[in-house]
């Protein structure tokens, strides 16, 4: 019986099924059995010798790399932020397949073929002995796995009591509390003085013995938390005087007693707080340290070396700026540097910063539609880091006369529909009333806005095709995508229309592409280095031609808005490139 790679990964994980369930859930008789009779072909061939041994090597290899990860002592401080803890947490079905396996020889596989049968279970017996003698014997701690203990617990209450015993990498201190350690660091001269009254509030007295017999055991454990105590030492005394530290601590502590609205929510707070950056005005160098403040001691999803790394030169250099010299939140800026100064306490900083940021955020959030995914943080951070005196910001910015013309070209576009009697339908981009056709007429093409807003996303190899059947399938938001699909059928049945465009390259550049005329519907490609374009159809040349010699001067310099007659009779794609 000739069995593939996956075949004997389901059958090693069938019987280690089978072994959990008779050990742990006996009472599941029936699942047991289907699973036994699944298995029987197999264990009666002749190559099952060998896969055996080679199951129970593959744990071996299993145990000694869960081995290698506890012994990390690293995993001491780690928390569930950390890879090394999760990787740590599912470490421990290692140890459990010792167990799990064992089941299935004794049960399972004796009655059927003994000699084998024994022969693995005696090297399992040395896997199992080799990781109770590094559990209880060796200079390892299982101390050291309180960090895990929620985890442990859990596991912990699936196994029947009488059980249990055979599973001491989830027993073993499991009813210590998983800060066990982090109370010792932050309190390691009294723990080493033996007097003891003020820490059995938190830890009784009997594991504080028992700590201190491990820490005996343990010499690199004892190591790590004297070097933390001492990190833990030197913070304390940062943190007691206004620092870029002690900032870094109010701001952790204070984002707990913070919501986000709604609103903010559903757009996604990272997404937000980068369209806050991007559009900050940042004319003064004030200016610059204020919002990198506020996106160091507020804002969402930058680690605590991004944070810090802010705040220090915040500290750097808030004390040599003119607060004054700041084009908005001067009361924030005036808070911040009265609190380095000492003159201010930690609420009123904390309430201004928070209550100020958070407002803003939901503000920003109106306008800006709801999200399955978050926006990148490296995106946010690459944002703050391009913070710079000079830079202007929404109020004169690509971004807000692209808004402009957009909602500009909306009015048009209402007014026009209303004074028609009938619905308002186009040919190409020409405007008529239904009611108003004398003779047979080229195919129409009905809207239901003009802009259509969409947002589109690259094809694999980095390139954005502006209206072709795979665009369709990568439009992923807006409110024109019925439209889009309308126009690209539309396209499908004309020959003499044309396009032009203006396509906005990711520093705020220019790239007209003058008007030509449709020979398919790919109407153009583009790479990642363009973040919008916007596109106009229109079955008049001469139209078109107005058209993109007016845009780039309404998009780039305000010079709008659009003539009406233009809005009238081109159809307007803004696209957003992802």
């Amino acid at each position: 019986m000739q069995l593939t790679d996956k075949s004997r990964n389901e059958l090693f994980s069938a019987l280690l099924e089978w072994g959990k369930s008779h050990m742990l859930s006996p009472e599941i008789v029936q699942d047991i059995s289907e699973i036994e009779e699944n298995c029987e072909p197999f264990i009666k061939s002749d190559e099952f010798t060998n896969f055996l041994l080679n199951s129970v090597e593959k744990i071996r290899r299993q145990v000694e790399f869960a081995i290698s990860l506890f012994t990390n002592i690293e995993l001491v401080t780690a928390t569930d932020e950390d890879s090394l803890w999760h990787d740590a947490e599912v470490s421990f079905i290692a140890f459990d397949r010792v167990n799990y396996l064992m089941e299935v020889l004794q049960f399972l596989i004796v009655p059927r073929k003994k000699e084998i049968a024994e022969k693995a279970m005696k090297a399992l017996d040395t896997i199992f002995e080799k990781t109770i003698g590094w559990l209880e014997e060796s200079e390892f701690s299982p101390l050291r796995l309180v960090v895990l203990n929620e985890s442990r617990r859990y596991h912990l209450e699936q196994i029947p009591e009488d059980e249990r015993y055979r599973f001491p990498w989830y027993e073993l201190y499991s009813d210590y509390s998983e800060n066990t350690l982090e109370i010792i660091i932050e309190n390691f001269d009294t723990f080493l003085s033996g007097k003891w009254e003020k820490l059995t509030r938190e830890i009784p007295q009997e594991y504080l013995h028992e700590i201190s017999l491990e820490l005996k055991r343990d010499k690199l454990l004892l190591s790590r938390i004297k070097q933390e105590a001492s990190y833990h030492k030197r913070l304390l005394a940062a943190v007691s005087k206004p620092s870029s530290l002690k900032l870094w601590r109010l701001g952790d502590e204070a984002a707990l007693d913070y919501f986000l609205p709604g609103g903010v929510k559903k757009s996604g707070a990272v997404r937000v707080s980068l369209k806050l950056i991007e559009d900050a005005k940042i004319a003064f160098e004030a200016d610059e340290i204020c919002w990198k403040f506020l996106a160091a001691f507020c804002g969402p999803n930058l680690d605590d070396k991004q944070r810090l790394s802010l705040l220090d030169k915040v500290e750097e250099r808030i004390k040599k700026i003119d607060i004054h010299k700041i084009s908005e939140n001067e009361n924030i800026l005036k808070t911040l540097k009265s609190w380095f100064e000492g003159n201010c306490d930690n609420a009123k900083l904390i309430k201004i910063s928070f209550d100020t940021w958070i407002k803003m955020m939901e503000e920003k959030a109106i306008n800006m539609h709801a999200v399955e995914f978050d926006e990148s943080p490296e995106k946010l951070w690459n944002a703050i880091m391009e913070l710079q005196k000079g830079r202007m910001g929404a109020s004169n910015s690509v971004e807000k006369y692209i808004n402009d013309f957009v909602n500009g070209c909306r009015q048009v576009w209402q007014i026009f529909k209303s004074t028609v009697d009938e619905p308002s339908v186009l040919y190409g981009a020409r405007a008529i009333a239904a009611s108003s056709e004398k003779s047979v007429q080229p195919r129409k093409l009905e809207l239901n806005n003009n802009p259509i807003l969409l947002s589109l996303k690259p094809n694999p190899k980095g390139e954005y095709i502006i209206l072709s059947s795979l665009a369709l399938k990568r439009v992923v938001l807006g409110e024109g995508v019925e439209d889009y699909e309308k126009i690209w059928n539309y396209l499908e049945h004309t020959k003499n229309d044309y396009w032009c465009g203006c396509f906005i390259t990711n520093d705020d550049k220019p790239d007209v592409a003058s008007v030509q005329q449709i020979e398919n519907r790919i109407l153009a490609k583009k790479t990642r280095d363009y973040k919008k374009a916007i596109i106009g159809v229109s079955p008049e040349k001469i139209v078109l031609e107005e058209f993109i010699q007016e845009l780039p001067a309404v998009i780039f310099e305000g010079k709008g808005p659009l003539k009406d007659s233009l809005v009238k009779k081109v159809i307007i794609l803004v696209i957003s490139l992802e």
